[in-house]
């Protein structure tokens, strides 16, 4: 992948619709994140005050914070706001501002835009409160070949999975325990949330938590 652009940054024949993140809840933005993966420290989100940095929104191609490497550029000749005023060539607002003709790429000797065996390039992280919408355009070269370019146009919403998948919080037991001592095997769902965090924690006799007794991105415990 070589570029996501709005309108004509791809050259002639390549028109595109304009390029924007848009949502009716604001995107989370940390004042320390970036309008790019590569502008964004995740070491930090360790570190007390910092840990919505790892949420930040961002576009990117290819990486995921700045200890990806790799080189994420923009080139803009019209900025619109979210009301379709022009607002110059400065994009400094993700989810409020529009790319109308320009784009964001990366450079041929970067490996950042190869796609891997998934055939996918990572493009963006976003969170929002609800649902969003996307539009942008993509240049691929073709089997990197510079002089072979291909050109997509790329228009979707996504509705808040929180409430159309909800998590599933019963538990279900799929092995019991006969004796004290043996392991039952415990599974919920994620209803279709993608990955989740699931924390098993240890009760007392009333059921008040006593602490946890392990994290794993599984289901099944």
């Amino acid at each position: 992948m070589s570029a996501i652009y709005g309108n004509t940054l791809g050259g002639p024949g390549t028109d595109a619709e304009d390029a924007f993140i848009s949502t009716n809840c604001e995107c989370y933005n940390h004042p320390d994140g970036g309008i790019f993966a590569s502008d964004v420290n995740s070491a930090l989100c360790v570190i007390p005050g910092f840990g919505g940095l790892c949420w930040d929104t961002w576009w990117t191609i290819g990486v995921e914070d700045v200890s990806d490497g790799g080189f994420i550029g923009i080139a803009n000749t019209i900025v619109l706001d979210s009301d379709g005023n022009d607002v110059g060539t400065v994009y400094n607002d993700i989810c409020n501002q529009i790319i109308d003709d320009g784009g964001i790429f990366t450079t041929p000797d970067q490996v950042q835009g190869i796609a891997g065996p998934d055939l996918r390039v990572l493009i963006a992280q976003i969170t929002v409160c609800e649902g969003f919408c996307m539009s942008y355009g993509i240049q691929t070269f073709v089997n990197s070949d510079q002089t072979d370019s291909d050109f997509a146009q790329e228009n979707f919403c996504f509705t808040y999975p929180c409430v159309t998948n909800p998590l599933d919080t019963n538990l279900v037991i799929s092995s019991d325990i006969d004796c004290f001592g043996e392991l039952a095997t415990i599974g919920t769902s994620g209803g279709g949330n993608g990955p989740v965090d699931y924390t098993l924690w240890e009760a007392d006799d009333m059921g008040n938590p006593i602490g946890i007794l392990s994290t794993q991105n599984s289901p099944t415990f």
